[in-house]
């Protein structure tokens, strides 16, 4: 994983931020993929997927101007 991150980007700092928010990711709780019962980390998460559980159903329409 570490070569494929290093040969996008060359920065070790960033690698090693990538690495970590992929680790994070990887370890974090998931949900039932219910949109009834919905597990989430943070409030704003819960916020992000109850609207989107919202909008299931509906067509996606795109805003163009």
């Amino acid at each position: 994983m570490h070569a494929a991150v290093f040969a996008y980007n060359h920065d070790e700092c960033y690698v090693r931020n990538v690495l970590a928010q992929a680790h994070t990711y990887a370890h974090a709780a998931t949900g039932t993929g219910d949109c009834t019962t919905i597990q989430a980390a943070t409030p704003a998460a819960f916020t992000a997927i109850d609207y989107a559980c919202g909008q299931r159903g509906l067509p996606y329409v795109l805003a163009v101007e």
